[in-house]
């Protein structure tokens, strides 16, 4: 299936897809190519993946996932397909900087992806907070992020004290 999806060759993955088959990565893995795909404006590769079981919510080292960046660079067909996909992706998740899609689009003056993640209600940090909040304490995927970066928050604290002990 990887190379069927490598090689963009769609009849080749139904085929292996009626059989049973599956991508062997996990979504973790795709993360990059998805992103880059959103990023980009390559919708074909984000169906591709969607179509082959890639988790649409699946985020980069930044905690951005590809409704963030298709909007961030205004990509209208991909946020279009992104926010219209079923099963529905939250449209207000947070990323590494605690911002939503929205407050950064409209930080970064995206007016047509504002209007789009508005419409299919995103919320700014500000006005986001008790609700995102509440999603976040029971969202696996939130608690999962949290856990891996608190030993690296740790880490970086505990190198900082050091150096300021020593100057």
């Amino acid at each position: 299936m990887e190379d069927a999806v490598r090689h963009r060759h769609p009849e080749v993955q139904d085929l292996l897809r009626k059989c049973g088959a599956r991508l062997e990565m996990s979504g973790k893995d795709y993360s990059g190519k998805l992103c880059d795909a959103a990023a980009v404006g390559d919708l074909e590769t984000i169906q591709v993946l969607a179509k082959n079981g890639v988790d649409m919510s699946t985020d980069d080292y930044d905690g951005r996932a590809a409704l963030h960046l298709a909007a961030t660079n205004e990509k209208v067909a991909e946020l279009e397909f992104l926010l219209n996909f079923e099963p529905p992706i939250n449209v207000n998740p947070l990323d590494r900087f605690e911002d939503t899609t929205l407050g950064d689009d409209i930080r970064h003056n995206r007016p047509t992806a504002t209007s789009m993640l508005r419409q299919a209600g995103g919320k700014e940090k500000a006005d986001a907070t008790t609700s995102l909040t509440e999603v976040s304490l029971h969202d696996p995927s939130v608690l999962r992020k949290k856990a891996l970066r608190e030993p690296a928050v740790q880490d970086m604290m505990t190198a900082s004290m050091e150096k300021h002990t020593l100057q």
